[in-house]
């Protein structure tokens, strides 16, 4: 089936190393840009930049975000350049989730307010 091609089988240490799993959706939108940069594709960055644009500012799904390590969640924070300091597990998951979808575009995504 279509969906299957898209389970983040092949991202999903990526977000254990992060400390935190986003909801579904997000988790198959870096496992199909991952895909797409890793053949080449030009649609990657231009995906990512539409993903960015519609995550700004939504926190509709905050509640789908599972953390998991928050240590290393605020240390990967911090490495992404998010200032932890003030913010809930939840919002730097967001944050988190936004700049490595980010990666896959331009490399700016603005950082959640």
């Amino acid at each position: 089936m279509f969906y299957k091609e898209f389970l983040p089988d092949n991202t999903s240490q990526v977000w254990i190393e992060v400390g935190f799993l986003p909801p579904i959706e997000y988790q198959r939108a870096v496992a199909l840009l991952h895909r797409l940069a890793m053949n080449g594709e030009a649609g990657a960055s231009l995906i990512a930049s539409i993903l960015i644009a519609a995550t700004a500012g939504s926190g509709r799904t905050t509640c789908s975000y599972r953390i998991l390590d928050s240590a290393r969640l605020r240390r990967t924070a911090r490495e992404y350049g998010i200032d932890p300091a003030g913010r809930t597990d939840i919002e730097l998951a967001r944050a988190v989730t936004r700049a490595i979808i980010a990666e896959y575009g331009d490399g700016t995504a603005e950082e959640d307010a």
